[in-house]
C-alpha cells in the first residue's frame, strides 16, 4: 500500500476520478471475481507452445517470459522455443503466457506440478524479460486482462516473497491506484527512485527463483535473463553476473526488437520470426549451449 501512494504522489496533476469510476463499474463483474491462480497456470490443456525434441535425451532447457516468449502473432515453426529446439535438439519447455512476468516463473517454481511436468533437472533456465514486467511486477491487475496480472507478492520480515491472497479484486482502492499505475507509468518511470525500485524488484525475484531451482533440482542449473531492452541501471547486470545469472542484452545481439522488420503482423509490437533466427544462435552461443 506504501509503495502504491508513492506512485500515487508522483504525479500530483492526475485527475480522472469520474473515468476510474466508470471504469470500475464496467469490469466490476471480472474484477470481483475469485481467480485461482493454481488452474489459470497448471489447468491449461493447449495453452502453452508443444515441447520441441520432447524425447531428446539431453537435459531439457526451460524458457519463462510473456507474449514475446511465447511468440504471439508468429507460428510455431518460428518461435524462439522452435529455433532453440532445431539449434540444441535439447527438449524446450517454454512456459510463457501473453500477459505474464517474472511472478508467474516464480509462482510455477514453487509447485510441484511444474517439476511434474519437467522430468529432469534442465541445463538451462532462461527468463525473458522486457520493461513492460516492471508495470506487471508492480500492478495487481489489469482492466483488459486482469487474469494477467493477478498474481501478486509481498515481501515477509526477511524479505522472502510471499503469495498473497487473490480474493483481492474487489479492493476497490486497490483497483483505483492499479488503473492509475498503468494511466501514469511513463510519467512515474521518468523518476529515478521508482527505476531503482523496479531494478531492486527485478533482482529480488530473480534471486528468489534461482533459490526455488537449487532447492527442486540442482545448484549446478544454469541461470540466464535475455533483455529485449537494457534494465534502467547497468550496476543491474554486474549484480546479476556477480551472482551467476548469465545475461544477454541487445549489444550481445545488435537489433531493435522494436524495428517493424523484426516484428510480427498484424499488430507489429511482438518479435517475429526473423528476429528469433538471427537471435536464437547468439543465445546459443553465449550460453555455451551445445
Amino acid at each position: 500500500t506504501t509503495n502504491f501512494l508513492i506512485i500515487y504522489n508522483l504525479n500530483n496533476n492526475y485527475n480522472k476520478k469520474d473515468t476510474i469510476k466508470d471504469s470500475f463499474h464496467k469490469y466490476k463483474d471480472i474484477l470481483t471475481s475469485d481467480f485461482n491462480p493454481y488452474i489459470l497456470i497448471f489447468g491449461r490443456d493447449n495453452g502453452y507452445r508443444k515441447v520441441e525434441n520432447i524425447h531428446s535425451q539431453k537435459p531439457p532447457i526451460v524458457l519463462f517470459g510473456c507474449s514475446y516468449t511465447y511468440g504471439s502473432d508468429i507460428k510455431e515453426n518460428e518461435t524462439v522455443s522452435y529455433h532453440l529446439g532445431e539449434l540444441t535438439k535439447h527438449p524446450i519447455y517454454n512456459r510463457a503466457q501473453g500477459g505474464w512476468g517474472i511472478q508467474h516463473m516464480l509462482y510455477q517454481l514453487r509447485h510441484q506440478e511444474f517439476y511434474d511436468i519437467i522430468p529432469s533437472a534442465p541445463e538451462y533456465v532462461i527468463y525473458f524479460f522486457f520493461t513492460g514486467h516492471y508495470d506487471r511486477i508492480y500492478t495487481p491487475c489489469c482492466v483488459f486482462c486482469p487474469e494477467c496480472y493477478y498474481l501478486f507478492y509481498k515481501k515477509d520480515k526477511n524479505n522472502n516473497f510471499i503469495e498473497r491472497k487473490h480474493n483481492f479484486f474487489s479492493n476497490k482502492v486497490v483497483f483505483f491506484h492499479a488503473l492509475m499505475n498503468q494511466q501514469i507509468y511513463p510519467k512515474i518511470m521518468e523518476n529515478d527512485i521508482v527505476k531503482k525500485y523496479y531494478d531492486d524488484l527485478l533482482i529480488d525475484y530473480i534471486i528468489a527463483s534461482k533459490k526455488e531451482i537449487e532447492q527442486h533440482w540442482r545448484k549446478d542449473v544454469k541461470f540466464a535473463v535475455f533483455f529485449f531492452e537494457y534494465p534502467f541501471y547497468e550496476d543491474t547486470l554486474k549484480k546479476l553476473n556477480s551472482i551467476n545469472i548469465a545475461t544477454i542484452t541487445p549489444q550481445d545481439y545488435k537489433i531493435n526488437y522494436k524495428d517493424k522488420k523484426f516484428t510480427a503482423p498484424p499488430h507489429y509490437d511482438h518479435p517475429s520470426g526473423k528476429f528469433w533466427d538471427i537471435v536464437t544462435p547468439i543465445i546459443v552461443h553465449k550460453l555455451n549451449i551445445n
